[in-house]
């Protein structure tokens, strides 16, 4: 059961942003998870579209 208790210290969760409080407001709070979470999809999706670009379709010369 010691063992048990030791290893579950050893695995503590994520600590999430810290809760709306009158010092952090609400607005506050969520442009901050907004930004994070441009930074985590939407800025690597950017990249990758801009990166694959389609060719531009040639004519035929006759």
């Amino acid at each position: 059961m010691e063992f048990f208790l030791k290893m579950r210290a050893l695995f503590k969760p994520k600590q999430l942003p810290a809760a709306p409080t009158s010092l952090y407001a609400d607005s506050e709070f969520l442009e901050v998870v907004a930004k994070q979470w441009k930074q985590r999809y939407e800025e690597p999706q950017l990249a990758r579209d801009s990166a694959v670009r389609r060719p531009e379709p040639t004519r035929a010369v006759a």
